[in-house]
C-alpha cells in the first residue's frame, strides 16, 4: 500500500492541472483552468474552460505504488466511480457543455482477463475507442463483447443518454510524478524561449509555489487565467538579486498625468500589446521605470536591453 499523509496524490493531480495551465498559454481557445472546482463533486479535480463555452472535466487517479487500473477500479465499492461520474454528468449536462470527461491515471491498464471479459488493457486500447464512436459496436471476440456488456450495465440507468456519455469519456495514461514535472519544465522552457536551467528552474518553482493558493480554500477566486500564469512565471525568486532602478528625477507633472492616462488605458482596454513611442532621449525607459516603482504597479516584470545609468 502507499504511504498515507505524504500528499503525493494531491500533488500529482495539481501538477496534471498545471500542465493544462501551461497548455492554455499556447492554446488561445482556452479561457481558464480551475483546480479543485467548487462547481462539481466527482468531476472536480481539473476543469478547463474554453472560449466556445464548453468545458473538459479531468479526474486524476494517482497511485504511489505499482498497481493496475482494472474493471473493479471503476465498479467496486458502495459508490462506484464510473456510476458516480455518469450521475454527475447527467445532472450537469443541462447547465454545462461538457465536451470531454478525461480520466487520467499513472496506473498501468490491467493485463489479466477477468470473469470472461478481455483484459482491461485490451478493452481500453482495442474496444472502447470503437464503442465510443458507435454504441452498438459488436466485436468478433466473445471476451470483448463481455467487456462491452459489463460497461453498458454500469451506466444503464442513463437510458438513451448512455451513448452520449460514452462518446465523451476518455481514459489517458500519464507517467509518474517525475515525468509530469519534466513535462512542466519543458513547457516552461518553451514558453520562456530559453534553455537556461536556472531560469527554467526559477520559473517552474514559482509556478509550483502558486499551487498552494490555486488549489486550496485560501484562493480569492478559482479560475486561473493567462495573466495568473504570466505573473507566476515572471516572479523574481528571493535568491536572485533585485535591482531597484529608479527613474530620473524629477518626473514632470505632465508625465504623471500621462502615466495616469496610460495606466487607465491598459486596465480598461482588451488589446494584448501596446507600443510606447518617442524620439531617442525623450524618456521612454525612464517613464517605464517610473511606472515600475509606483505602489500597486501594473508592471509585473521589467526587461532591460541595457542597464539604465543615472547621469549623477
Amino acid at each position: 500500500m502507499g504511504i498515507a499523509g505524504l500528499g503525493t496524490p494531491y500533488w500529482y493531480e495539481w501538477e496534471v492541472g498545471l500542465l493544462e495551465c501551461l497548455n492554455m498559454m499556447q492554446d488561445n481557445t482556452v479561457n481558464s483552468v480551475v483546480l479543485q472546482s467548487s462547481d462539481f463533486e466527482s468531476l472536480d479535480d481539473v476543469v478547463v474552460y474554453y472560449s466556445d463555452d464548453s468545458i473538459v472535466n479531468i479526474q486524476v487517479k494517482h497511485t504511489d505504488c505499482d498497481d493496475h487500473f482494472t474493471y473493479s477500479s471503476l465498479s467496486s465499492g458502495e459508490d462506484p466511480m464510473l456510476k458516480k461520474w455518469a450521475k454527475e454528468w447527467l445532472a450537469s449536462k443541462s447547465k454545462y457543455n461538457i465536451r470531454e470527461i478525461r480520466i487520467v491515471t499513472n496506473r498501468k491498464w490491467g493485463p489479466a482477463a477477468s470473469g470472461g471479459k478481455c483484459s482491461f488493457k485490451d478493452f481500453i486500447n482495442n474496444v472502447f475507442p470503437f464503442l465510443r464512436e458507435n454504441y452498438n459496436y459488436v466485436s468478433e471476440k466473445i471476451s470483448q463483447n463481455a467487456a462491452i456488456k459489463w460497461f453498458k450495465e454500469q451506466i444503464d440507468f442513463l437510458g438513451d443518454d448512455a451513448s452520449e456519455f460514452a462518446k465523451i469519456l476518455f481514459f489517458v495514461q500519464e507517467g509518474d510524478l517525475s515525468s509530469v514535472e519534466l513535462k512542466i519544465r519543458n513547457n516552461v522552457a518553451s514558453i520562456l524561449g530559453t534553455d537556461r536551467k536556472e531560469a527554467i528552474k526559477a520559473s517552474t518553482n514559482s509556478l509550483l509555489a502558486k499551487l498552494e493558493v490555486w488549489a486550496t480554500s485560501i484562493r480569492e477566486r478559482q479560475e486561473i487565467s493567462r495573466e495568473d500564469i504570466y505573473k507566476a512565471l515572471c516572479a523574481t525568486p528571493v535568491n536572485l538579486p533585485i535591482y531597484e532602478l529608479y527613474p530620473e528625477k524629477p518626473i514632470f507633472p505632465s508625465r504623471e498625468t500621462f502615466a495616469q492616462s496610460f495606466v487607465s488605458t491598459l486596465k480598461t482596454c482588451n488589446k494584448k500589446m501596446y507600443f510606447l513611442q518617442g524620439l531617442p532621449g525623450s524618456g521612454k525607459t525612464n517613464f517605464v521605470s517610473y511606472l515600475a516603482q509606483l505602489e500597486d504597479t501594473i508592471v509585473d516584470f521589467r526587461f532591460y536591453t541595457y542597464l539604465p545609468v543615472n547621469k549623477e
